[in-house]
């Protein structure tokens, strides 16, 4: 039988602000900021007033969720968790911050920069740190955990151009566990830039990667997972790897996936892989799949205008994976975007959202073109 609801008032911006339903079968608790749109939060706070962060020492630990979501600039939050340890926190700010962790006792933390520069200063308390968003703008000093575990989960476009890297940061060399999470579409991982971390012994890729030779200079990589990737042609050989027991790969590219299946029996079969460790491949898929079956970037349009270009998108996609050559590309572009042109009421950042679709349709092609012929189709047969 679930444990029932408590009704909890707490003094959280004052006396008596705020009556709260703790669910002790809810693993978070999600406060926002007074007229924001968005569902599921459980409190909303007036964000020019000071919180109260000890109003929640009248929950008991037990009832406590194990994660706190907070979109907002307060940030008593860090000196709370000196006296009431916080197991995992994820914060949104919009404002410049400098935080100082060295006296926090926040296991997990999780902070998403969108606008203004963020300063961690790091404590040894910290078990892992996800960054989240604009990763320019963070800036991380003092000293990490040894076992610090480090997580990126950049905001990208979902066009496949060009590629993109972690950002370097001297005081986190030490991570030991990396986790990348991007869009399955946007512009693949540079695995060069990862030697910046070159402790790390358990790796985590969502997403499209190049340069994936690279991975074989972790020299004490052991466990790897690469998931939703419809790209990573230049994987190397698994026996290449110096010290890797365990790999997972799912819901990937198949041609390199079902190569990497191959390879996992062939080292379980010569002892390089424990059987105790899992190890699979499985979900492959081709690489055109990723791009027939994802998101279209006209989710957000309004719905009429959205109806179309999905609809439009889809049937140009369902014959792009088949054109034999570059000029039949180009034709189904040039039928593509006469369709979108001809839609009423196209703003600035809707235009952008057709360039990134007429993107990923030529990327979703066997046919190779070059970026600078896709710019010029798109300019040639597109008023933007």
């Amino acid at each position: 039988m679930p444990a029932p609801r408590q009704q909890i008032t707490l003094s959280f911006t004052h006396p008596d602000s705020h009556t709260i339903r703790i669910d002790p079968d809810r693993w978070s608790f999600a406060i926002g900021r007074e007229g924001s749109k968005a569902r599921g939060y459980q409190v909303l706070v007036d964000d020019t007033v000071p919180l109260n962060w000890h109003a929640f020492d009248t929950v008991k630990a037990k009832d406590w969720p194990s994660t706190i979501e907070y979109d907002g600039e307060d940030t008593g939050f860090i000196d709370w968790s000196t006296t009431r340890p916080i197991p995992s926190f994820h914060w949104s700010p919009c404002q410049t911050h400098r935080i100082d962790l060295t006296h926090a006792k926040i296991e997990g933390l999780s902070i998403e920069a969108t606008a203004e520069p963020i300063t961690v200063v790091l404590g040894l308390h910290l078990k892992s740190l996800t960054l989240e968003g604009d990763l320019s703008l963070f800036s991380i000093e003092g000293t990490a955990a040894p076992d610090l575990g480090l997580g990126f989960h950049p905001v990208s476009s979902r066009s496949p151009r060009g590629f993109q890297g972690v950002p370097v940061f001297p005081s986190l060399a030490q991570a030991t566990s990396v986790d990348i999470f991007q869009h399955p579409l946007a512009a693949p991982l540079d695995c060069r830039t990862l030697l910046a971390y070159p402790d790390i012994s358990t790796l985590s890729i969502n997403g499209a990667l190049t340069g994936a030779h690279a991975l074989l200079k972790l020299l004490n990589l052991r466990d790897l997972s690469i998931r939703y990737c419809p790209d990573f042609d230049d994987f190397p050989d698994l026996a290449s790897f110096p010290r890797l027991e365990s790999i997972i790969v799912y819901q990937a590219e198949e041609t390199i996936g079902k190569r990497i299946r191959s390879e996992i029996r062939a080292m379980k079969k010569q002892g390089r892989f424990p059987e105790e460790l899992y190890s699979s491949a499985s979900g492959l898929r081709p690489r055109t799949w990723f791009y027939a079956s994802a998101d279209t970037p006209f989710d957000h349009w309004p719905n009429t205008m959205a109806a179309v270009a999905t609809s439009t998108y889809r049937d140009a996609m369902k014959e792009i994976v088949k054109a034999p050559d570059e000029a039949a590309v180009k034709s189904l572009i040039s039928d593509f975007l006469a369709t979108i042109q001809s839609l009423d009421g196209l703003e600035t950042t809707e235009r952008e959202d057709v360039y990134t679709a007429t993107t990923l349709l030529v990327y979703a092609s066997k046919v190779e073109v070059s970026e600078e012929t896709v710019d010029t189709w798109f300019y040639d047969n597109f008023d933007a």
